[in-house]
């Protein structure tokens, strides 16, 4: 009891008459509701209204000792992190599932065991769980804010046919069917180098052996299997809402377990509830260490040890001044796109607003940046033109420089075919005249060598080695520098290209920023509105 007002969460008002405080002072009762209080650990938390007695499925002469088995297996975790190690799973940690591998706790037993036992007549949507005469609700929500898993169906992911994919045709080949113990000892003994093969295992392992935990004979569904090869698909899959509707099937069955000889199995992930009892009852701390204020909450808590059922009965729900607590989501949770939902339409305003005075303000970043941008791009523009009319300058002059050279040595080609022509005519009309005497003379035949034969062009063979060497060398720059020329035009187009993009993008985020403001200013009349007619009324 209290007379502060704005200690509490939620809060209704009625006439409840009187009541009479420890310093003897007579108080009115305006008002019934939750309040919230920061713990000793620096945790806000929310305590709950006492409800009225009910009772328990399993009637309290007939609580036992047995066992609880979770068929969803913590080891599955640690087999995972050992196979894949560091490298593959800090790949395996960027999924949505890849949280789960941080986990620090051990399955208590004996603690969900007596959860079990307090479960009282539950809906279609949530159990209840009554502890200490407060009644707890454990659904859908509570589940979510606990494993961080989406939980919204997908209808496009629904509606989609998945062909059969790696794991079947490298690993199942010969198989129709696959059960959990099958697929468990694949992973365990696959020596193989596809370490794309393997982290599909380790999801699809990680689904159905903890996630969706059942009997080792249990068959998998096909569909699970071939959608673990489109990663982006198994990834935004809702396992959360496949996993949560597995639990609450088993542990609304597991009450009526409890009378049968030897131990009795829960179906899905009931881990999660051993979560929800370290969350709201303060006692089960000495088991249970808080390891950190993290998102989702099951990453929060360690325990290393297994605790007896007498222990948890003594030192837990039956310890004095046993402290209880709702569990409440943040507004940091609420935020969280697997939390969608759990949001009234208040909230999700108030989320629209500030994304967009977020998005505004990414928006003046962004165009000052941009611009920034585009005055760098815009000078490195101006240097390419220099250097391309400087090297446009160059090219002119190398084709007037190759001109000349041609030329020069077409000239002295010519000079020397004309000399050797004269000289050949010259020798054969003398041997002619030779033969054409009747008296025999002596001749002596001299052999000379024509260096320079007949010819219409020169020929690369017989040109002058520096003046070969020259030519060569000149066309080398002359295609060096065309080369130059063509990638300078291109660096031009593109840095027109991208500044025409930048444009268009300064465009399209001002006109997003005018209807951002629009919409405020727009919900800021409405609010003006309605508060101007409350005054009045």
């Amino acid at each position: 009891m209290t007379p502060n007002k704005d200690w509490f969460e939620s809060y209704t008002k009625v006439d409840g008459g009187q009541v009479l405080l420890g310093n003897n002072k007579l108080w009115m009762i305006v008002g019934i509701g939750i309040v919230r209080n920061k713990t000793h650990d620096g945790v806000e938390r929310t305590l709950i209204e006492e409800y009225k007695k009910m009772e328990y499925i399993t009637s309290v002469n007939q609580w036992n000792k047995k066992k609880l088995q979770f068929l969803g297996k913590l080891g599955v975790i640690e087999s995972i992190k050992t196979k894949l190690g560091a490298r593959l799973m800090s790949i395996f940690k960027k999924g949505s599932l890849g949280h789960l591998l941080d986990l620090k706790i051990t399955p208590m037993n004996a603690l969900v065991h007596h959860m079990v036992l307090r479960t009282l007549e539950s809906g279609d949507d949530e159990l209840k769980y009554m502890v200490n005469d407060h009644v707890f609700s454990f659904g859908l929500k509570e589940f979510s804010i606990i494993m961080g898993l989406k939980t919204k169906i997908d209808p496009s992911i629904e509606s989609m046919t998945f062909k059969r994919g790696s794991i079947w045709t490298n690993l199942f080949l010969e198989n129709k069917l696959v059960t959990k113990k099958q697929l468990e000892e694949t992973f365990i003994k696959y020596d193989g180098c596809d370490e794309d093969l393997l982290l599909k295992l380790a999801r699809l392992h990680l689904v159905e052996n903890f996630l969706l935990g059942s009997q080792p004979t249990k068959v998998i569904e096909k569909k699970h299997i071939d959608m673990v090869d489109n990663y982006f698909v198994f990834d935004d899959y809702h396992w959360g809402r496949v996993s949560f509707d597995l639990t609450f099937k088993g542990l609304k069955k597991a009450p009526h377990r409890t009378s049968d000889g030897g131990n009795y199995p829960v179906d899905g992930c009931a881990i999660a509830l051993q979560i929800f009892a370290f969350e709201i009852i303060g006692t089960t701390h000495i088991y249970a260490n808080k390891i950190g204020d993290q998102i989702p909450r099951i990453t929060n808590w360690s325990s290393t040890e297994q605790q007896t059922f007498e222990n948890i009965s003594t030192k837990v729900f039956q310890a004095p001044n046993v402290s209880l607590f709702q569990m409440i989501p943040t507004d940091e949770e609420m935020r969280k796109s697997y939390m969608v939902e759990f949001r009234d339409v208040e909230f999700n305003e108030e989320i629209q607003e500030e994304a967009g005075q977020s998005s505004k303000a990414e928006y003046n970043f962004d165009i000052s940046e941009l611009l920034r941008q585009n005055e760098k791009l815009l000078k490195q523009n101006e240097k390419i033109l220099r250097q391309n009319d400087r090297l446009e300058s160059e090219i002119n002059d190398m084709k007037r420089i190759i001109c000349a050279i041609h030329k020069k040595f077409f000239e002295d080609n010519l000079e020397k075919n004309k000399s050797n022509t004269n000289v050949s005519s010259a020798r054969r009309t003398a041997e002619a005249q030779t033969y054409d005497q009747e008296e025999p003379m002596e001749v002596y035949l001299v052999w000379v060598k024509d260096e320079s034969p007949i010819m219409t062009s020169p020929s690369p063979l017989q040109q002058e080695p520096a003046e070969v060497q020259i030519e060569v060398e000149i066309e080398e720059q002359a295609t060096t520098v065309e080369g130059k020329e063509q990638e300078n035009i291109e660096q031009q187009v593109e840095i027109e290209e991208q500044s025409a993009a930048i444009v268009e993008q300064e465009h399209q985020q001002e006109q997003e920023n005018i209807e951002t403001q629009f919409q405020i200013l727009k919900k800021k009349k409405k609010r003006s509105k309605e508060c101007t007619q409350e005054k009045r009324k």
